[in-house]
């Protein structure tokens, strides 16, 4: 399970993390006064912060995220494992006509909706058992990314003000996501979908719904129908692609001798734009070039790792 903040930047370091030497009470008092002026009920903050207190093992987690400390191969041992793949095989056709009407809506293949499944949380079955409003609470209390999880928080009490959770319910990742695709609380409130028309849009128990707003989520962020996420090629000049370069024309590699390593598809399927990944910047030999749908799942999780094992694991499930 992922998921996030979901960054993959190198994680700070102890020295390197302001430190909050607000006492606990002072800062929920704060952002007690800050919720209700956006329009959170007093009864539903109170009810939601009882029993609220910073969680050290959290704070742990966060600073150690399997993003930051494997390579792409020990990464994909367990994330596209033999058996992941078997699993999410079983369950492309146990779901494949909810599926193929879902991707048939979005455009977004099958096989990736139930990667991006496996992934998050192993085809739900684990999604995670910290109560979100104290997860959020300890990292927006921390001085890492404070303002994110602050903002994150304030969207978490808005969905129990607006009753898309219980509160007993409210449950998932010590990085406060959420449900059988692992949502924060903004993406919830801006991506979620009702796959099952039922009026509702629980990503927790309805498959219909978790498979469409998984969908939906890339779908708004740019997927492409049609295209590859990512394909492995030659790195002649051992390039080392400057983080967060732009997407350019594919002749912009090819002129450079990079090309599509044997078995894979050719570059033309990427699309028109892309640009180079060297997930281990002392291993350039390993190599992709990306296009438009790899930046999607970017938006998901900004992590290589992440992406390309979504791409790995789609590819070995799709029929």
């Amino acid at each position: 399970m992922t998921t996030t903040p979901k960054i993959a930047d190198a994680p700070a370091s102890k020295a390197e993390v302001p430190h909050n030497s607000q006492p606990f009470d002072e800062w929920r008092a704060d952002l007690r006064k800050e919720a209700l002026a956006k329009g959170i009920s007093a009864k539903t903050f109170d009810a939601a912060f009882k029993g609220v207190a910073p969680i050290e093992r959290i704070i742990e987690l966060d600073r150690n995220q399997p993003e930051f400390k494997r390579t792409l191969a020990q990464y994909q041992a367990s994330a596209v494992s033999d058996k992941r793949v078997a699993d999410g095989r079983v369950r492309y056709k146990q779901h494949e006509k909810l599926l193929s009407r879902i991707s048939k809506e979005t455009g977004v293949p099958a096989e990736v909706i139930v990667a991006l499944w496996g992934m998050e949380t192993n085809f739900g079955g684990n999604t995670g058992s910290f109560n979100i409003v104290n997860a959020l609470a300890t990292l927006a209390y921390d001085g890492r990314r404070s303002v994110y999880f602050r903002g994150e928080l304030v969207n978490a009490l808005t969905m129990l003000e607006r009753g898309d959770v219980a509160l007993k319910d409210f449950r998932g990742s010590w990085a406060g996501a959420f449900g059988q695709c692992q949502f924060m609380p903004s993406t919830y409130l801006k991506h979620a979908a009702d796959g099952s028309g039922d009026g509702k849009k629980d990503i927790w128990k309805s498959l219909p719904d978790v498979f469409a707003s998984a969908a939906n989520y890339l779908k708004n962020s740019g997927w492409k129908k049609n295209q590859v996420i990512a394909i492995a090629v030659t790195n002649p000049q051992k390039t080392i692609p400057v983080r967060g370069a732009p997407l350019v024309p594919v002749t912009d590699w090819t002129a450079q001798g990079i090309e599509a390593l044997p078995g894979e598809a050719p570059l033309s399927a990427l699309g028109g734009k892309v640009r180079l990944v060297v997930p281990e910047a002392d291993n350039p030999e390993q190599a992709y070039l990306v296009g438009e749908n790899y930046e999607a799942l970017l938006s998901w999780n900004r992590s290589n790792l992440f992406a390309l094992s979504v791409a790995k694991l789609a590819e070995r499930i799709a029929p």
